[in-house]
């Protein structure tokens, strides 16, 4: 009887399957889970023609631009092949186009009043191959950092000549602005805190300013985020500022002092220098490892939604290239699944989408699937 129950058992899991995949033929399920990361093969960057020479140029910063999100590393032309590259970009881009704007400004004058002027900005998108790009960067040497990565939140208590203040995300622009385009740029999920009645009643100025990590952390788990990062900053003197940097990821604290005379630029600096951190725990050494077959366990697949998440969700993470089902026991499923790095990668990224978590006191291999 236990037999013929287990028969019937897979037979129900495999018209499922059958199901499962007529239904994707039909509707879009989407991106489920893990914090995938779009747009890391396209640049946008300024320029001043549609001249060949200035095109070129060009597209060579926006080759660079590309590669410092794809590989993590903030400087990839010190690699060898890549500076060659960047001269002779074309071969690399899939498309290309131009956008203008208008952008208005004021002149000053020491002979008459300040005026406005408009001023047509010129800015060059590409899209390049992915293919070709990262026969480049296996070419190179260079890391690469896959789709899945960990999002960060960052808490700032800043001090001016107003006092001391929480940065939030809607009520600081110029400085939330600077913030996202430098996250942006090296390819990372990034939200500052909303600051909102919700936040305020969970975290206080000099909560951040101390850089105590209970109440942060606690709070922080409203973003769903990954890895948090507390920044202290102030003026040190009339020409410079100064921020304490405190990085939480996973189990480690990373704490660095950075001065500068300008404030965009100490932010920028010292984001740049937490997704390095962060960089440099996920990215793999591109051709460094090979393929590997694991096999995990899903508890609580319940439904065909509950299926599909988790099949979707598996399939999407980096470096698993295929994902087998090997059968079912209730609402217990085994799947094999090839990925490059096998468990120590796969380790990695399973947890960003929030989707299955550890069984407590499993060896591993076990996993649960979150409502």
């Amino acid at each position: 009887m236990m037999r013929a129950n287990s028969v019937r058992q897979m037979r129900i899991l495999f018209i499922s399957v059958t199901l499962v995949v007529l239904s994707w033929l039909v509707c879009d399920w989407g991106t489920v889970g893990a914090a995938q990361v779009e747009g890391l093969y396209t640049a946008e960057v300024e320029t001043t023609s549609k001249e060949e020479s200035e095109r070129n140029l060009a597209l060579g910063k926006a080759l660079r631009d590309v590669l410092v999100k794809v590989t993590g590393e903030r400087d990839p032309q010190t690699y060898p092949g890549v500076v060659p590259a960047m001269s002779d970009p074309s071969k690399y881009v899939e498309q290309f186009g131009y956008r203008v704007e208008t952008i208005e400004t004021i002149v000053e004058s020491e002979i008459e009043d300040p005026f406005e002027e408009s001023v047509d900005k010129l800015t060059l998108w590409a899209r390049f191959d992915s293919r070709a790009i990262d026969g480049l960067i296996r070419e190179a040497g260079l890391p690469i950092w896959g789709k899945t990565r960990p999002s960060m939140i960052m808490w700032l208590a800043l001090e001016d000549q107003s006092g001391r203040f929480l940065v939030g995300a809607e009520d600081s622009p110029t400085i939330t602005e600077v913030l996202h385009y430098a996250a942006q740029a090296r390819g990372l999920p990034f939200v500052v805190p909303l600051m909102d009645l919700v936040d305020l009643s969970a975290v206080s100025v000099s909560d951040v300013w101390a850089g105590f990590p209970d109440k942060i952390l606690s709070a922080s788990r409203r973003y769903r985020a990954d890895a948090v990062l507390l920044a202290r900053v102030h003026q040190f003197n009339s020409d410079q500022w100064e921020a304490r940097w405190r990085l939480f990821l996973g189990d480690t604290l990373h704490d660095w002092v950075l001065s500068n005379e300008e404030l965009d630029g100490l932010l920028a600096q010292g984001l740049n220098q937490a997704v390095d951190v962060v960089a440099a725990q996920f990215v793999q050494t591109a051709g460094g490892v090979g393929d590997e077959l694991i096999e995990i366990v899903v508890n609580d697949i319940r439904t065909l939604g509950d299926y599909a998440r988790t099949l979707n969700y598996l399939q999407a993470l980096d470096g698993v290239s295929r994902v087998d089902v090997d059968g079912a026991l209730g609402s217990r499923i085994r799947f094999s699944l090839t990925i490059r790095g096998g468990s120590p990668a796969f380790n990695q990224v399973i947890g960003f989408g929030r989707i299955l978590v550890p069984m407590n006191g499993s060896d591993g291999s076990h996993y649960r699937l979150l409502p």
